[in-house]
């Protein structure tokens, strides 16, 4: 047979022979596969949910003895001695706080607000303030034309994260025990996130 993830062969064998013990569900070339493709998708920081992984588990299952497994055999106590046994942990991230922190950069704030009043300008609704210090915190760049506020938008898109544990603030996200693992950019899971959008003018309106 072959192994449906990469399409390796699988030798077939029974790892209880000498009937010590109780068998794995899946055989340990099978298991290694497993492993590999979670690993993988970590390294390149796709976040899979227990539900994926349990998912693939049981179509390496269905591949390996050409039927279902028992209902109860292959879930949360399963996926978690799946974890130990080779070597992934599980760590809480708040994607939203780090891509905050990571791109509240000096050099990023200083280029957003000067693209924006040089925008502004270009266009009318401001002009230069000639006494603008940069070393005031209270110090105005721009002297906006009042009558042309009621044109000018502020829009904003803030994240809703849907896959939050009730009391933990963050998400449960699988790493490699002993590498640093980038922590991930997209998901397995559909109902990860949501967006909600709002806008005003300056006017308040």
């Amino acid at each position: 047979k072959r192994c449906l993830a990469f399409g390796d062969k699988i030798p077939q064998y029974s790892e209880c022979e000498d009937g010590r013990g109780r068998p794995n569900l899946l055989s340990e070339p099978y298991m290694l596969q497993l492993s590999q493709m979670v690993k993988y998708y970590i390294r390149i920081g796709v976040r899979m949910s227990q539900k994926t992984i349990l998912s693939c588990a049981r179509n390496f299952y269905r591949d390996e003895h050409s039927a279902d497994p028992a209902s109860n055999a292959l879930g949360p106590a399963w996926f978690h001695r799946f974890l130990d046994r080779n070597g992934i942990d599980t760590t809480l991230y708040d994607p939203l706080d780090t891509l905050r922190v990571n791109s509240a950069t000096e050099h990023n704030v200083r280029n957003f607000y000067e693209r924006l009043a040089r925008t502004t300008v270009k266009h009318g609704f401001a002009t230069w303030n000639p006494n603008f210090d940069e070393n005031d915190p209270s110090g105005e760049m721009l002297i906006w034309d009042e009558s042309k506020l009621h044109r000018v938008f502020t829009f904003d898109e803030a994240k809703l994260l849907l896959a939050y544990e009730k009391g933990v603030r963050g998400v449960r996200i699988l790493t490699i025990r002993g590498e640093d693992n980038p922590r991930p950019s997209a998901t397995a899971n559909d109902a990860f996130a949501a967006s909600v959008m709002g806008c005003r003018n300056l006017a308040g309106e």
